[in-house]
């Protein structure tokens, strides 16, 4: 049986961490770091991941900003609210909260966010000296994985990693923030047959996966191989309305040496990401 990787209990740790580091700042007369998130309409999911995001900048001392927009908001209304906040001195970290209305571009809106306050990594210009290995703002979600690895304590160089699913946002940088911790890597997606992905699967010491939809994997796709660290990524409301990943927990728990429930696994660690890439656009607000 897999040992469970507590997300909560790690991300809880980080924002301490950071909740110490922001008082003393503070203390010796230093404003509080600020996140300014932005919500265009009114989508439930999107609301409640606002609340998390506002209940963590709390626990940390980090000051944030609620921007609510109509979701009948015009995308000219939006990006000059977002240039407005890009000159904002008092504003460290921009964020705008994902879907947007379908009548607005999604990377035109995120290209305007100034790439030292594009605190979710998303930016071009992020992405790209992610790929050529550069200091740069790390996707959030991709981050964490790396947190949640390095809490397993096994070392992961030379390792074997499968990452299924290649989206901008979790996919492709995560091959990459694994390749620099010396991992073998294989990307698997849609188009690959199911005899591939078990082959893969089965030889790999760390899988993430990343699809969101529920029973990407069963125990087809490991019976008879490794026991890998599994990363689930995904989530999904099934028919009895809880959440559920992509992973079912029998399959993780039967097959794995250490793996992250739904929930409680990567949530907490993205939010907690999120947190740690205010701070670091803080810090360099305050040495510039």
């Amino acid at each position: 049986m897999g040992r469970i990787i507590n997300g909560k209990e790690i991300a809880t740790k980080i924002r301490a961490e950071l909740a110490d580091k922001i008082k003393y700042l503070i203390e010796f007369g230093y404003r509080a770091p600020c996140l300014t998130v932005i919500q265009v309409g009114d989508d439930p999911a999107s609301s409640t991941y606002v609340r998390n995001k506002k209940k963590a900048c709390e626990e940390c001392g980090i000051e944030c900003r609620d921007i609510h927009l109509p979701d009948t908001s015009k995308e000219d209304d939006l990006l000059r609210t977002i240039r407005y906040l890009n000159i904002d001195k008092e504003v460290d970290g921009i964020l705008v909260q994902l879907p947007l209305p379908k009548h607005m571009n999604e990377r035109r809106v995120l290209e305007h966010i100034a790439i030292n306050k594009d605190v979710d990594g998303f930016a071009i210009a992020n992405a790209g000296k992610l790929l050529i290995g550069e200091d740069c703002t790390l996707p959030c979600t991709p981050a964490g994985v790396i947190e949640l690895l390095r809490s397993t304590g096994v070392n992961l160089a030379s390792k074997n990693a499968v990452v299924i699913g290649r989206s901008n946002i979790v996919g492709k940088p995560m091959a990459l923030l694994l390749q620099r911790e010396n991992m073998n890597v294989t990307m698997l997606h849609s188009k690959t047959s199911q005899d591939d992905m078990e082959f893969y699967c089965r030889h790999a010491d760390v899988v993430v996966v990343a699809t969101g939809h529920e029973n990407t994997l069963t125990d087809r796709h490991f019976y008879g191989g490794k026991n890998p660290i599994i990363i689930d990524v995904g989530i999904n409301r099934g028919s009895d309305g809880k959440l559920h990943g992509d992973v079912s927990e029998e399959v993780k728990a039967k097959y794995s040496s250490y793996y992250t429930p739904t929930p409680g696994g990567t949530g907490p660690l993205t939010i907690a990401m999120l947190m740690k890439n205010v701070f670091k656009a803080y810090k360099k607000d305050l040495e510039a």
